[in-house]
This record gives C-alpha cells, sequence and structure tokens, in this order.
C-alpha cells in the first residue's frame, strides 16, 4: 500500500499529489494523507511530449493532430500561440499556464483523462509547474523556456526542485534551454550549459536526452537546445526519441514515456466498537498537557497539535483495517 505525497506549499498547508486535497500544517503526518488510500497494480504507460511551438498557430493546429482521440498524454511546450494573454486553438485539451500576466512562453498541455493540479506557487510566463495524477502514477512536471537575454536561471525552477527533493517527489522538467552541454550531446558546452551543469550537479539531476539528433534545425542553425531533466525520485524514462516528422516549427518533438501504475481504492475503516475509550483518554492525556495560551496566534497551532496527538492515539486502539469487498450470493451472481 502507498499513501499521498505531500506537496510542499510552506507553512499554510499543502496538496495531497493522490486526492488532490488541500490539509493545513502537520496534520499529514510524514507526508501521508488520511483522506484516501491506494494501492498500486499493474503498469500503464504515460506518454509526455516536448514542443517549443515557436508561436505559431500551425505548429499549434499539429500539436492538436497528435493528441486529438488519444489518450494518457501530456505535452510540455515552449513558446505557445499567444493572444490576448490566453492560449487559443487548442480545443478540448486541458492547458495549464500561469495566472501571471503577460506573454506565456511556457504551458502545460494534457488529455482529458490526465488529471492535472496546477501549482501557481512556482509558476512565472517562463516556467509552468503542475502535479500531475493519472491511474495513480504521480508526477510533478515543469514546462521550462530560458529566455536567450536572460543568463541567469529562474530561482522558482530551484525552488520547485527544491521542494520536490525535500518530500522526495517525482519531478520531470522539460523545455527549451537555449544551452549547449556535451552531457545532452552538443559537441561542446557554452556559459548556459555550464549553469545547466552546475544546477545539475548541486541537485542530483539526471539529463534524460539520448544520442545527438538535433532539436533545433533552421535555414541557419542545428542544435541540442531542448532537453529533459529528472530528479532521483523519478520513474524510469522510456524510449526517450527525438522525433523526425514535421512539426511545422523550427523545433522538433521529443518523445519518451513513463510507466505508472493502474490504481485500487482500497476502503479503509476503524472499529469503533471495540475501542477501549479510558485506554484512549489515558493515553491522549500522556501527549496533550491542558495549558492556557495567552497568544491568540497560538491556537492554530495548539489545534495541529491536538489533531495530530489524536490520530496518532487513535492509530494504537483503533487501527485502520482494509474492508473486505463482500461477496456475491449465487443468487447475486451475474
Amino acid at each position: 500500500m502507498m499513501n499521498c505525497t505531500k506537496m510542499d506549499q510552506g507553512e499554510e498547508g499543502g496538496v495531497c499529489l493522490i486526492c488532490v486535497k488541500p490539509f493545513k500544517g502537520n496534520l499529514v503526518k510524514d507526508g501521508d494523507c488520511c483522506s484516501c488510500s491506494y494501492t498500486f497494480r499493474d503498469s500503464v504507460g504515460l506518454e509526455v511530449l516536448q514542443i517549443n511551438l515557436q508561436h505559431s498557430k500551425l505548429a499549434t493546429a499539429e500539436l492538436i493532430k497528435r493528441m486529438d482521440r488519444k489518450s494518457s498524454l501530456i505535452a510540455l511546450c515552449t513558446e505557445p500561440w499567444n493572444y490576448k494573454g490566453t492560449l487559443p486553438g487548442l480545443g478540448s485539451l486541458q492547458v495549464t499556464t500561469s495566472s501571471k500576466e503577460g506573454i506565456k512562453r511556457a504551458s502545460i498541455v494534457a488529455t482529458k483523462d490526465v488529471r492535472l493540479w496546477p501549482i501557481d506557487k512556482y509558476c512565472s510566463n517562463d516556467l509552468v509547474v503542475a502535479a500531475v495524477h493519472h491511474s495513480g502514477g504521480v508526477l510533478v512536471m515543469a514546462s521550462w523556456y530560458w529566455d536567450i537575454n536572460i543568463n541567469v536561471i529562474d530561482p522558482l525552477l530551484e525552488d520547485v526542485i527544491i521542494a520536490c527533493q525535500r518530500q522526495r517527489i517525482p519531478l520531470v522538467i522539460g523545455g527549451d534551454s537555449n544551452a549547449h552541454s556535451s552531457l545532452w550531446g552538443c559537441e561542446d558546452s557554452n556559459a548556459r550549459g555550464y549553469l545547466v551543469e552546475e544546477l545539475m550537479a548541486l541537485y542530483n539531476l539526471e539529463v534524460r536526452n539520448r544520442g545527438s539528433t538535433s532539436t533545433f534545425c533552421s535555414t541557419r542553425a542545428e542544435s541540442i537546445i531542448d532537453i529533459t531533466l529528472t530528479n532521483s525520485w523519478c520513474l524510469p524514462v522510456k524510449d526517450w526519441v527525438v522525433d523526425l516528422s514535421d512539426s511545422f516549427s523550427d523545433h522538433r518533438y521529443i518523445r519518451y514515456t513513463f510507466e505508472v501504475s493502474n490504481v485500487s481504492i482500497i476502503k479503509q475503516k476503524r472499529n469503533f466498537s471495540r475501542v477501549h475509550w479510558d485506554h484512549f483518554k489515558a493515553n491522549l492525556s500522556l501527549l496533550v498537557c491542558p495549558e492556557v495560551i495567552p497568544d491568540p496566534a497560538g491556537i492554530d497551532t495548539a489545534v495541529e497539535w491536538l489533531t495530530e496527538a489524536i490520530w496518532n492515539v487513535l492509530d494504537e486502539v483503533a487501527p485502520k483495517v482494509a474492508v473486505k469487498p463482500r461477496k456475491n450470493n449465487w443468487w447475486h451472481a451475474g
């Protein structure tokens, strides 16, 4: 059994990346969620595309064509087609962008069956971050555009890397780095490439690019500037490849898959009829000492402390047990 994973969102609370329910403070101990419980079975493929759309209507139409009538498909897009602060033309697909005003240069697009939870705290117009829950697979995905005229890596990108590292949450970063490095197949590295290499070394990130096929191709030049990075807890990346078919952009599509798992809800309950309540009260009194709280600001902390103590004692005297499915009798068969 595997419980929900907590996404760090500061002292105010967080969001469970499985059931997508918010919680406050430390009510959820060690990143587990009290609202749901899951068991993982049978692997399924989650396909990912990466593409720089070059602000093109035609490239956007090609993206829709590739995602039409598909399932389990996510696209990390940079430089999408903008119109009055929105990304038009994407039909019934789910679109995640930053809530900030201005031209959007990063987005995440997904088919309707994929559950996306935008994490706007880490988003900018050049970086979009979302928690992806698909059939039990949980990932944090980041679509990143690094402007050629900006020589400092977006601090928000480091923030989300640190947050996922702290909570041991799988993270994949895909986008247009406008940087060269031998680590992802370039003949040499440039200053921007060295900055990405330092970021990788600092946070133990791994580049998933394979081979030396150019991801950017124009009449003037070819290079490998579109990259895929993952952290230590990310699921295995399979079949990473540069797609040579026409994208109607000066960038080529990158395709790869993750093996995630089907998920079944395991119903659990506590048997309160067998609880020895005197034992419950005695154990709880050992954890909670009644005292006056002179500062009203300390009430929330006291409530969180009491709530966690109650959950801990309940786990001792009335642990959750799986509910066995009811067997159908012969007269209910079929």
